[in-house]
């Protein structure tokens, strides 16, 4: 079980509901993402980096999009891209 744990975690595969502050870190980087490609977005992944900052990994639904990396602050709840 602890080798699928790490497999689903190498490949993005982790649940976002593990980390405190997932929704609004998703909502907040989509939105961001979204007003600067005008475009939908597709969360990949949510990761921890500190209590108090999320990464966000993003991808434009664009033919030949690359990923956007965003960051979530969780006492300012504010994103900013990469």
């Amino acid at each position: 079980m602890r080798l699928l744990f790490i497999l689903a975690t190498t490949l993005g595969l982790t649940a976002c509901a593990s980390v405190p502050h997932a929704d609004e870190a998703r909502r907040a980087c989509a939105t961001l993402v979204a007003q600067k490609t005008n475009a939908e977005v597709r969360i990949e992944s949510v990761y921890a980096l500190s209590t108090t900052e999320l990464a966000v990994t993003a991808y434009p639904k664009l033919a030949g999009s690359q990923a956007i990396q965003c960051r979530y602050d969780t006492g300012s709840d504010s994103a900013r891209l990469n």
